[in-house]
């Protein structure tokens, strides 16, 4: 899915640094995922070989989205969508995904307030927490209900924030698509409620961010540069 994700982003960046407004918000939809991604194995997968490699990635993702979000201009990327663009549908979709993530974390980590015990990700992992936990209940969520907020109220940001999210909930989604099926072929468990919330994922962030950057232009200027 990296691979992919890094495909997919060559192609989006060239276009960007040629102004098109759609391919500057996907390529730092993909930055997202990489850093979400990266941020997780350099913190909490065991050490191995790849551990400078990890390091490296959440390094350079990390100073990538951050200069690319201090370089864009949200007002002209606002322009740059049509008064059809599914605002409302867009923001339905975040809130509700930002519940789900809520429900399937708080339903793990409440138990252990009320009973003691352990999430079973982290009863599995063998790990000291979740990493997963935080950046999703940290970062993610937040950015969806803000982003929802944003769209509703038609502001610039929305739409700069709404189409990141919506790229890092597809690519996300597919991501954990794989994941699942490598540890299903090494003989692992899956949680059937976790996959099937994965599948939901997939699909339904892959369908809103076609529906919704399929109502933006590709000719606007995105940024001065």
């Amino acid at each position: 899915m990296t691979l992919f994700a890094l495909g997919v982003g060559v192609v989006v960046w060239r276009a960007a640094r040629r102004g098109s407004p759609r391919a500057t918000l996907i390529w730092q939809g993909l930055l997202g995922y990489l850093a979400y991604t990266y941020t997780g194995a350099a913190f909490a997968y065991g050490f191995n070989v790849l551990f400078l490699v990890y390091v490296a990635l959440f390094s350079t993702t990390i100073a990538a989205l951050i200069a690319g979000l201090s370089g864009i201009d949200a007002p002209a990327l606002h322009a740059a969508f049509d008064a059809r663009t599914p605002r409302r549908g867009v923001a339905a979709f975040l809130l509700v995904m930002a519940l789900v993530l809520c429900l399937l974390w708080f339903g793990q980590i409440v138990p252990f307030f009320t009973e003691g015990r352990l999430p079973p990700m982290i009863e599995k992992a063998g790990t000291p927490t979740v990493f997963v936990f935080v950046l999703d209940l940290g970062v993610i969520v937040p950015l969806a209900v803000l982003s929802a907020w944003w769209l509703l109220g038609d502001r610039p940001w929305g739409y700069v924030l709404a189409g990141f999210v919506l790229v890092k909930s597809a690519t996300m989604g597919l991501a954990l698509l794989s994941m699942t099926a490598f540890a299903l072929r090494a003989g692992q468990e899956a949680d059937l409620a976790l996959s099937l919330a994965w599948i939901a994922l997939a699909a339904a962030g892959t369908t809103m961010s076609f529906w919704f950057f399929g109502h933006c232009r590709t000719d606007a200027p995105a940024s001065p540069e």
